[in-house]
């Protein structure tokens, strides 16, 4: 899936030097930074990105009431500003990766419980082709889980054209060691209690252990 785009970097930090371009930011607040390049042709994109948006909304209810402003800093080649949510298509690779921003600050407020998160999707010029994503995060496992979790779930649902159970399973069993923490380290005592038969339970637990959630 590597063929469709690729994680070229992560990091956790404050990330001051962006903050002028979304003044929703909160000055000094710790970040996660992700830098994509996009693989696939833009046509593959375009073609993908309906069917993208049909399965995060039912995934993602909430996601379409996210306070969105589109605007030069944020959407380099896109002008003009907007207040609606953030599922839109102008037709770009940005739109998916814009979206990757909003699934991040989707886990941010589900997983973390932040009651306010805010983020910037930055094309490159050169390469055109690669992007930095910034979402604020207060905890560094929950931030860097939620980067690999959306490009992931992302890439598969351009490649199967529906969403996996497996991403559902990753998000219940994240958000019930964020409510908790102290059974991180007594794996054998969860299933039970997270409502997971062993045999859903080992998979969800490799999958978080693979998106760096421990």
């Amino acid at each position: 899936m590597d063929k469709i785009m690729r994680i070229i970097n992560a990091e956790f930090g404050t990330f001051s030097e962006v903050e002028h371009l979304n003044n929703r930011f909160i000055k000094n607040r710790t970040k996660q930074k992700l830098t994509i390049d996009a693989i696939s042709p833009r046509n593959k994109f375009q073609v993908a990105y309906q069917i993208l948006i049909r399965e995060l909304r039912r995934f993602f209810p909430t996601i379409e009431k996210h306070d969105c402003s589109l605007d030069d800093a944020s959407y380099l080649m896109h002008k003009g500003k907007t207040k609606s949510g953030p599922l839109h298509n102008f037709h770009d690779i940005i739109d998916v990766l814009h979206v990757i921003e909003h699934i991040m600050i989707e886990l941010q407020c589900s997983v973390s419980l932040m009651p306010i998160c805010s983020g910037i999707t930055c094309q490159y010029f050169e390469p055109r082709t690669r992007y930095d994503i910034f979402v604020e995060a207060v905890q560094k496992n929950v931030a860097a889980f939620s980067g690999y979790f959306a490009v992931n779930l992302v890439k598969s649902i351009i490649k199967h054209g529906k969403l996996q159970p497996k991403f559902q399973n990753m998000l219940v069993l994240a958000k019930f060691f964020s409510k908790n923490p102290s059974l991180a380290s007594s794996i054998k005592k969860i299933p039970k209690s997270a409502g997971f038969s062993l045999d859903v339970f080992g998979p969800a637990v490799s999958d978080l252990i693979r998106f760096q959630y421990f």
